[in-house]
């Protein structure tokens, strides 16, 4: 098993806590990998051509996995059964090298734990994009090209006249110019690493001999509403104006009527909408994504298990109480956290039998493609069934692991079908209406 550690694209080590290896391996009887990648600018950064070629992070992660497929054999394990798993950033590298054909070549299964190419900061750049942050990158950094457009000379002033701590300092600068994205610092579709548009990729299904299990939390949104509110200790006061601005930008008044239709019927303008913000956030960015991304990749035949983790951890990762089953959380046991008595944890019976059964169903699934086999799960768990589009049915992640159906399923219908549907009338009526006059 390989895990790819997420962090934004921009932070991070595949030997941070919470990744410790011990009771994956003891209790899964798996031979974990963990890796690093660069990251940030010097992982997610190009002028567009060859002269800072893209994808470099996604570069150095292939590289481990092909590593691994020529020498795993040596640490007694099989290149024929390697698992690739990962969280948030990680899982969205994971699943573009889904995508990638010459990656695709050195795994088998995949794990991904909230983070879809679907998901609204997973977006890929265009290579006009990935030429513009780049230009105006060298633009903060002293290092605009005497002749415009030279991608050669700002390569070279890079390269040779900025320090690692310029380039950090670059990074941050450009960070904050786009406080409420797009993510600046991510894959480019460059042509070679990906050979066409991503949802073109998915829906061609090329990946169908890869077996997935994928899934999400039940309060992700609290993730991002925790981090656009300030990191406040206390979950916030959002106002109805707040929410707007965060989940429309005040760019669509039809918009923010049918979003506050959806999230936030029944409240009065005066009163808290940090739920119906958190919602919408937990749908948007992760869970929508995340069942787009089961159903086309069970109708294209590959073999796909969903789980949709509801237990709310009594210790958070974040150390903030507000946060119940947020975006993160699930990694304290798939990494077996509640095995340990450290000042974190205190080990509580019923979330060292959630750890320990989710161990077995994760490395179950890596070494057979099924989370039930080959080492059984008790009767007292329903059998976990693969998710094919008609039933849509998932895994719940909590002390009683039962099996549910179609999740968020109308309130995914809005964002992927209703909301489009809608922005795409309003703009031909504009442009009608514009012709006309």
């Amino acid at each position: 098993m390989v895990f790819i550690h997420g962090g934004s694209f921009t932070l991070g080590s595949g030997s941070d806590f919470p990744y410790n290896p011990l009771p994956l391996v003891f209790l899964g009887d798996v031979i974990l990998v963990t890796i690093n990648y660069r990251l940030n600018i010097f992982g997610f950064f190009s002028t567009g051509d060859d002269a800072i070629p893209a994808n470099l992070g996604l570069t150095d992660q292939r590289f481990a996995l092909k590593w691994v497929n020529e020498n795993i054999e040596a640490f007694g394990g099989d290149p024929q059964k390697v698992t690739v798993f990962g969280e948030s950033a990680g899982s969205a590298c994971i699943s573009w090298h889904l995508l990638s054909e010459e990656s695709r070549q050195y795994f088998q299964r995949v794990i991904l734990q909230s983070g879809p190419p679907y998901a609204n900061w997973a977006n890929v750049l265009t290579p006009e994009q990935s030429r513009d942050i780049a230009f105006l990158a060298a633009d903060i950094g002293g290092c605009t090209p005497s002749v415009p457009g030279d991608t050669s000379g700002l390569a070279d002033c890079f390269r040779t006249k900025l320090t690692v701590e310029e380039l950090l300092e670059i990074h941050s600068k450009v960070d904050e110019l786009f406080p409420l994205g797009p993510t600046v610092w991510i894959a480019t579709n460059d042509g070679e690493f990906f050979t066409d548009d991503v949802n073109t990729l998915i829906e061609e299904g090329a990946y169908s001999n890869i077996d997935i299990l994928l899934g999400t939390n039940k309060d992700e949104g609290t993730f991002c509403t925790y981090f656009v509110t300030g990191l406040p200790e206390e979950r916030p006061f959002v106002s109805k104006d707040f929410f707007t601005f965060i989940t429309t930008g005040f760019n669509d008044p039809l918009v923010s009527d049918l979003l506050e239709a959806v999230y936030a019927s029944g409240i009065d303008q005066e009163d808290n909408y940090v739920g119906a913000l958190e919602d919408a956030l937990s749908d948007t960015s992760f869970k929508c994504g995340t069942s787009l991304l089961a159903r086309n990749a069970a109708t294209a035949g590959s073999t796909v298990y969903m789980y949709h983790m509801t237990h709310e951890p009594i210790r958070s990762l974040w150390n903030v109480t507000w946060l119940r089953a947020s975006h993160f959380e699930e990694l304290q046991f798939v990494f077996g956290l509640p095995f340990f008595d450290d000042p974190f944890y205190v080990p509580v019976y019923d979330e060292v039998k959630i750890a320990f059964y989710v161990i077995r169903m994760w490395t179950n699934f890596a070494k057979s493609g099924d989370p039930n086999g080959p080492i059984r799960l008790p009767g007292s768990i329903p059998e976990w069934p693969r998710f094919v589009p008609v039933s849509e049915e998932y895994k719940e992640l909590d002390i009683r692991f039962n099996n549910k159906r179609k999740l968020r399923q109308q309130h995914c219908q809005f964002w992927l079908k209703t909301l489009p549907e809608i922005v795409y009338l309003q703009a031909l009526c504009d442009s009608s209406t514009r012709t006309d006059a």
